[in-house]
């Protein structure tokens, strides 16, 4: 294994090599990924709504980022970011701030609460020996296909690794069910 960590995650994002997502997307929709990754003649999708709130809450949890709320004032009609006012007033902004509505800051509020109370999310997301964003890249003995995977966290202390994102529902005995049903 070959470790990535020196990648921003754009860079990562782009290296080349297949992800644990690109072997889902495979083998869900094989001809979508073969346009998208191998011949190109399709552009990639986005990162899912999903994707996007995990990936803020893993900048809360690490408080890495500048986190802010985003005032309505910078917000289009229908609650988007998107408009003069809202370029705008992001322009004032580090390229790197976290901004999120008041609802959505509320939803991270109560996860990143949720995370401190409990006894085990705690001592993983928070212990001293934590590293986060661990990427590697590696061949597959079988195919001698290029591999790459990122680790939210790697404890060596601990022995553990921690998927921050994997949950379906921020709400504290939902949350708890789904640490045991995803391992």
């Amino acid at each position: 294994m070959t470790p990535l960590n020196h990648l921003t995650q754009a860079e990562y994002r782009a290296y080349d090599a297949v992800s644990q997502s690109d072997l889902k997307k495979c083998h869900e929709n094989p001809q979508l990924y073969y346009e998208q990754h191998v011949a190109k003649t399709r552009p990639k999708d986005g990162s899912s709504k999903s994707q996007v709130w995990g990936t803020t809450l893993e900048s809360i949890l690490r408080y890495e980022s500048p986190f802010c709320v985003i005032p309505s004032t910078a917000l289009n009609a229908d609650g988007h970011r998107k408009g003069a006012a809202w370029k705008e007033w992001r322009s004032l902004l580090r390229d790197d701030a976290v901004c999120v509505t008041y609802d959505e800051a509320t939803e991270f509020y109560e996860a990143r609460y949720n995370v401190a109370r409990h006894e085990l999310a705690n001592r993983l997301v928070y212990s001293p020996s934590a590293q986060w964003s661990r990427r590697f890249t590696w061949q597959c003995p079988l195919t001698g296909m290029a591999l790459k995977g990122e680790l939210d966290i790697l404890d060596v202390q601990l022995e553990t690794v921690t998927d921050v994102k994997t949950a379906d529902d921020i709400d504290l005995r939902t949350w708890e069910g789904d640490i045991l049903r995803y391992g």
